[in-house]
């Protein structure tokens, strides 16, 4: 509940501390955001602002919403991986690595993506629209993927749905 609570309150705050500077800015060039969506770095480019105190915040605020998070997902992992290495059979620690591999593969997608859109310098514009696509689609695209795959009646029903479209494919090949 605290988790939660905490990761709400801290989400409303960001929102509200990112929103109110964000009106603070003046708009003198092109209005038309060169982006997927309307975020806080293709608005700053468009702005004639002085930058300073905008930055500050978003670098304060990321500190003190992602580093935590990181710190928290790298001491879970540290005891993730001495608990398995406790493990006495060979398949079980391979079945926990496989599981936390993925895990942290999509992790690292993740946080990859968010710092460097956020913590480093805006200096390669059309590689945060990259970033960006990785935070936004990729990883949440990943996850059901990952984890469903992981459960054996999904790999079987995903096995029989190929194999009668295999089938079918092979059918209609042969017929013409």
């Amino acid at each position: 509940t605290q988790l939660v609570a905490g990761s709400y309150l801290c989400g409303c705050i960001s929102s509200v501390l990112q929103t109110s500077i964000t009106f603070t800015l003046s708009f003198c060039a092109s209005r038309a955001i060169d982006h997927f969506y309307c975020d806080d770095r293709p608005l700053q480019r468009l702005s004639c602002s002085d930058l300073y105190f905008h930055n500050m915040v978003t670098f304060f605020l990321c500190s003190i919403i992602i580093l935590p998070t990181i710190i928290v997902i790298i001491v879970s992992y540290m005891y993730i991986v001495s608990t398995v290495l406790k493990i006495r059979s060979t398949e079980g620690r391979k079945k926990a690595f496989s599981t936390c591999s993925s895990h942290l593969g999509v992790v690292s997608v993740l946080y990859g993506a968010v710092i460097f859109m956020y913590f480093i310098p805006d200096r390669f514009p059309e590689l945060s629209k990259v970033a960006s696509l990785c935070y936004t689609l990729v990883t949440p695209m990943l996850n059901p993927l990952i984890y469903s795959l992981r459960n054996k009646d999904v790999k079987e029903a995903l096995r029989k749905i190929l194999g009668k479209k295999i089938l079918l494919f092979n059918s209609i090949l042969t017929v013409t």
